[in-house]
């Protein structure tokens, strides 16, 4: 399954889509900054976000 990155309701980004974890690569200084601080602008910093919750 393929997701746009601006598709924030994708399953992925969901709390209830299960995941044993999340690998970011290559991952730029602006998704690490967004990942750490959770400003989830796009599908990437979400799904990481919710994945670390």
């Amino acid at each position: 399954v393929v997701y746009k990155n601006k598709d924030v309701g994708a399953a992925v980004a969901s709390g209830s889509f299960l995941t044993r974890g999340m690998v970011v690569v290559p991952c730029t200084i602006k998704s690490l900054s967004g990942i750490a601080y959770s400003y989830a602008d796009n599908l990437i910093t979400r799904a990481a976000d919710v994945t670390l919750k």
